[in-house]
């Protein structure tokens, strides 16, 4: 559609900016519409051409306070989503200058707190997790050392029990028979000791096993990370150059000598004619919403 074909073909320049905005400014009847073509063409344009249409949506948004203020009420999710994508997609240069316009909104009180507020988060910088973990390094001998210490600890202090006897003289059959009978409950007793002790030896034996292939588990995830990270990087490096082909392919075009035609005798008539846009300064965020602006606006609109 029109609209769509105007964004695709729009320039950076001051005057681009503008003329487009008032024309936006001009069918605010369609806002909704309009919303939804400026959002998809965003989307999918190329990351290096995103820029300009945050520029026209600060341009417009900040000339229909008063004219159009419809623009201000759906435009915050669109535009939302679109430094999302910016975030996402862009190089830091890009962000920046996304985040310049959130601080131009802020400063002019465009959209409440809140809506500013989930802007700069779109655009906040997440720094990547470093899996950089060190493992906690057990003292497998010391450790087996102190279970040992602790069974020969058990193992005297029941032989000391069970080397306590009566004294003949008072020896009879009923205190026999108990002496007996805690002699069997402290040799139990220092069976069960010994037990705990053997069955604490194996569980520390497990997990220095569990512990060392975790060790080379996070070794060799470090390294398979390592590995993905060039890849990204190398991928990156290569889409940047596929970029770069069209525009050196083009810059090339322009050194061929092209055939001559009935047109180039006119090229002086042409070039008197000039471009507008060519000539135009580069559009400056901080020049929407000034009074002259508004009043090009109401004239154009009368």
């Amino acid at each position: 559609d029109s609209f769509a074909g105007r964004l695709r073909d729009l320039g950076t320049t001051q005057e681009a900016i503008q003329a487009l905005s008032m024309w936006v400014i001009h069918h605010r009847d369609r806002a909704e519409e309009m919303k939804t073509i400026w959002l998809r063409e965003l989307l999918r344009e190329a990351p290096q051409k995103k820029l300009k249409y945050i520029y026209l949506a600060n341009d417009f948004l900040l000339q229909s306070r008063k004219k159009a203020p419809a623009f201000l009420e759906i435009f915050p999710p669109a535009l939302l989503r679109a430094l999302e994508d910016v975030q996402d997609n862009c190089d830091e240069d890009t962000r920046n200058q996304a985040r310049r316009m959130v601080g131009i909104w802020e400063q002019r009180q465009a959209f409440p707190a809140d809506t500013v507020a989930q802007f700069r988060a779109a655009l906040a910088s997440a720094p990547t997790p470093e899996l950089d973990v060190e493992p906690e390094i057990v003292d497998t001998p010391t450790m087996l050392a102190s279970c040992a210490l602790a069974e020969r600890a058990f193992k005297e202090a029941a032989d000391m029990v069970a080397d306590i006897r009566r004294p003949p003289s008072h020896t009879d059959g009923n205190v026999q028979a108990g002496h007996d009978q805690a002699i069997e409950t402290i040799n139990a007793t220092r069976r069960a000791v010994e037990a705990a002790a053997a069955r604490s030896r194996r569980a520390v034996a497990t997990l220095l096993g569990a512990l060392g292939e975790q060790r080379q588990f996070l070794a060799t995830t470090q390294k398979k990370l390592s590995k993905c990270r060039a890849s990204l990087a190398n991928l990156l490096a290569t889409k940047k150059e596929l970029r770069t082909c069209p525009e050196a392919l083009l810059d090339r075009s322009k050194t061929l000598m092209p055939l001559p035609n009935a047109a180039d005798l006119f090229a002086g008539e042409a070039d008197s004619n000039g471009d507008s846009e060519s000539n135009g300064h580069e559009y400056d965020p901080t020049q929407s919403g000034s009074p002259s602006k508004r009043a090009r606006i109401d004239s154009a609109e009368d």
